[in-house]
């Protein structure tokens, strides 16, 4: 059996980084780079009006802004020839249309049915072989319950002081990875 594998879209497959700081500094006069960002922690940038940013954010049309990362399309691909990919992705609970809006989006930049996508904050509570994520808590979480699986970090400036042992931006390193796990669920 091939192994199964969760893949995260904001931060490992999408820019979300971009629409959200081109957010914060049109609401809040700012000029913030990615540079900027040493960790996903933004609140600090949000003046104490977290909720206002996100309900502006999550009604905005989003998606239509959103971009896939250069070569991951193309990095999912050669992951699927080697495992059962399911995406695992938070919703953002402002936006009322967030997961048909998801769903939509992953279909016409991927080709992946909504039968394939998973949306959940508790990402730890996914049978896997292995989770990707770029928020080293949820790949901590999901590792403490999956023990025999690998959990793995999508590297990013903003998540360079994980201790988690996996940590890659290579799709060819990732799959490598996966190729040697074979599935436990079968």
């Amino acid at each position: 059996m091939r192994p199964v594998v969760g893949v995260d879209v904001d931060g490992v497959l999408a820019d979300l980084l971009t629409p959200i700081l081109e957010g914060i500094n049109t609401t809040f006069s700012k000029s913030l780079t990615p540079e900027d960002m040493d960790s996903w922690c933004i609140k600090k940038h949000l003046e104490g009006d977290e909720h206002k940013f996100w309900d502006q954010l999550g009604n905005s049309n989003l998606h239509d802004r959103l971009l896939p990362y250069p070569g991951a399309k193309e990095g999912l691909a050669l992951l699927q020839t080697v495992a059962e990919v399911y995406i695992v992705t938070s919703h953002l609970s402002a936006g009322r249309t967030w997961v048909y809006d998801r769903d939509q989006w992953l279909l016409k930049h991927f080709g992946i049915p909504k039968k394939r996508v998973i949306h959940t904050e508790a990402k730890y509570r996914v049978l896997a072989d292995a989770l990707v994520d770029d928020r080293p808590d949820n790949v901590i979480a999901w590792q403490a319950v999956h023990p025999a699986g690998r959990g793995v970090v999508w590297a990013h400036p903003w998540n360079a002081d994980t201790k988690c042992k996996y940590r890659t931006n290579s799709w060819v390193e990732l799959t490598s990875w996966v190729e040697t796990l074979g599935s436990k669920h079968g």
